[in-house]
């Protein structure tokens, strides 16, 4: 789409991290605007390209949103409305080999209309239903202000309060977006001398030195296996 068009837009956020997310796409400038937050998730017409909100930090995943005013799902077969969902989802995934997956979130998602609604986007789009979440995924609800639906698309094949740096699956590992948060409430500073008491596989000590440049930063364990994955972690983030 052209970079002036405005789109519809959602971020989904933990529960709390609403006002840290409204704060971070603020800094977007004017290609954000008409922020309205509700619990979970925080919604905006936006103007830029989407790329440029692969870097946000607070949020768990941002979907673009497609409003229609029909009476149930099986209009989503309807020439019109099926061409504005497969041609919203070809322009996301053009270029990106990553998406070869397509899941679908609704109630009655393994009804037989909402089955052939799954299909005949993915085989429009070239991909292959996953019964897990798919790179491509969609959600499929009703909308609050009118009497319609709404589907949202997910702009990325993965969350992004999914670190590409996470190699390893630890458990109890702090989640991304609340590392960032936390780091964030630091108030960071060249000046730091950074300090991660209990730092795991490095979750906080990445958001920190991925938020401001610092003096040092560093992390304690009394478990050398969890150090080890922390180590990992600070080489696949480069630092």
């Amino acid at each position: 789409p052209e970079p002036t068009q405005i789109r519809l837009l959602e971020a989904e956020v933990l529960p709390g991290l609403e006002p840290f997310a409204v704060d971070e796409l603020r800094k977007h400038g004017s290609t954000v605007s008409e922020l309205s937050t509700y619990p979970g998730r925080v919604t905006f017409a936006y103007t830029g390209d989407f790329r440029a909100l692969e870097a946000l930090r607070t949020v768990t995943a941002v979907y673009r949103v497609l409003e229609f005013r029909v009476p149930r799902p099986k209009a989503f077969l309807g020439h019109q409305v099926f061409s504005e969902i497969s041609g919203t989802i070809r322009g996301i995934i053009s270029g990106r080999p990553e998406f070869k997956s397509l899941s679908l979130d609704a109630a009655g998602a393994d009804s037989t209309v909402m089955t052939r609604v799954k299909r005949e986007l993915a085989e429009s789009a070239g991909l292959v239903i996953s019964l897990e979440k798919g790179d491509l995924h969609l959600r499929v609800r009703r909308t609050r202000s009118t009497d319609g639906w709404e589907v949202l698309v997910r702009l990325t094949s993965r969350p992004l309060v999914t670190r590409s740096w996470r190699i390893h699956n630890f458990q109890g590992a702090l989640n991304g977006a609340v590392a960032s948060v936390i780091s964030s409430l630091t108030q960071p500073s060249a000046h730091d001398a950074f300090l991660n008491l209990c730092c795991g596989s490095g979750s906080l000590m990445i958001e920190r030195a991925a938020q401001a440049a610092s003096r040092t930063i560093s992390g304690v364990d009394s478990d050398s296996r969890v150090l080890s994955l922390a180590v990992d972690h600070l080489a696949a983030a480069g630092i």
